[in-house]
């Protein structure tokens, strides 16, 4: 119905400390992952590795981010059953045209890991739950013609903008979004490269986000001409990216 394009761009800050010397380094990190789409993601944050046995270690991190977001859709349907101002019964039509939303979603995200290190190799793998803190969308461009079916008298109603009825450009229309917490996992394979009195550090991974950030329970639609974010017609929210990683430990 609509493409959802998506790149993620992410800078951390992480404090490691593990058993082996080699690397109990501060951690400067800048990252970027993708879908292949266009949107993106920022973040800080702190994480501490607890070293279990040999090569082995558990780590837990704090981030803050900020995700942007793009929706896009060509034409759509979508409809709600409610009732109007008069207690009738209606099915709430909404009949969208090239509709362009931006969101932008502040996060707390907590990865926790398993970690093996062979000399200059290390492999994480683990969960990582992100809260929403903060979520807006603001429509950029598009039309959408609202309708109402009645059917006890089976008839349709449009071109009535005083009972919530008719064409809407719905550019501007901005607002909170309904969020929920998202759960996700991710692998990084990387090395650990010795410049001296620094460490180079390349990664790469991959990462999956199991729901989204944004509630799509909650209805698009509220009478009389209330129209709010793409994301509640939006059905699929999984998303798979991958990623590489460039960071200085000092």
């Amino acid at each position: 119905m609509r493409k959802i394009i998506l790149v993620y761009f992410c800078l951390l800050t992480t404090v490691t400390i593990n058993a082996q010397s080699d690397f109990n380094r501060l951690l400067l990190s800048a990252s970027a992952e993708s879908t292949f789409a266009k949107n993106g993601r920022y973040a800080i944050g702190v994480s501490y590795v607890l070293p279990i046995k040999g090569a082995s270690n558990i780590g837990i991190g704090v981030h803050y981010g900020i995700a942007n977001r793009s929706i896009e859709s060509g034409k759509f349907v979508y409809s709600c059953n409610t009732i109007d101002d008069e207690n009738d019964n209606l099915e709430y039509r909404a009949y969208g045209n090239d509709v362009k939303e931006k969101q932008t979603i502040h996060l707390l995200e907590v990865p926790i890991y398993y970690q093996l290190r062979v000399k200059n190799l290390f492999v994480n793998i683990g969960p990582e739950i992100a809260i929403p803190i903060k979520a807006e969308y603001n429509t950029v461009e598009g039309d959408v013609v609202l309708s109402g079916y009645y059917p006890k008298y089976n008839v349709e109603l449009t071109n009535l903008p005083n009972h919530g009825f008719g064409t809407y450009d719905v550019t501007g229309n901005q607002g909170a979004l309904e969020s929920q917490v998202a759960w996700g996992a991710n692998v990084t394979v990387g090395y650990c490269y010795s410049l001296g009195a620094v460490d180079l550090n390349i990664s790469a991974y991959a990462k999956i986000l199991l729901n989204g950030y944004v509630d799509s329970t909650e209805d698009y639609l509220t009478y009389p001409g209330e129209i709010k974010s793409l994301s509640y017609i939006e059905n699929k929210q999984r998303v798979f990216s991958l990623g590489i990683s460039l960071g200085i430990g000092l």
